[in-house]
């Protein structure tokens, strides 16, 4: 004799308590973004983080910017500064001690 032993909760398997924290705040979650941004945090934290952002647009909007303004950010290449405009910047930053010995001998003209 065979019986049916379906368990009498099966529908109720889809619904599980969440070992990672929920945040209380928009603020907890705009605090942690330059973090998850750069990878620095737990994969239980970025998974958090991720649901909040599915259910808040104003989150999902503010991470998919930075994430964006960072891919960006990093395909530019770094800005030149003509030599004369970065020696007059690193002295009007008493910076002189990082520009190369030559390059404050043979600038006569400040």
């Amino acid at each position: 004799m065979s019986e049916n032993r379906t368990p009498t909760n099966a529908n109720h398997h889809h619904h599980h308590t969440p070992t990672y924290p929920a945040f209380s705040s928009c603020e907890e979650v705009l605090a942690l973004l330059s973090d998850y941004v750069d990878g620095l945090l737990s994969p239980d934290l970025c998974t958090a983080l991720e649901e909040h952002f599915e259910q808040c647009p104003d989150c999902f909007v503010v991470v998919d910017s930075l994430r964006k303004m960072l891919i960006l950010y990093r395909r530019l290449e770094p800005p030149t500064l003509p030599k004369q405009a970065e020696m007059r910047l690193f002295r009007v930053l008493n910076l002189e001690d990082f520009l190369e010995p030559s390059e404050t001998e043979n600038d006569a003209t400040g």
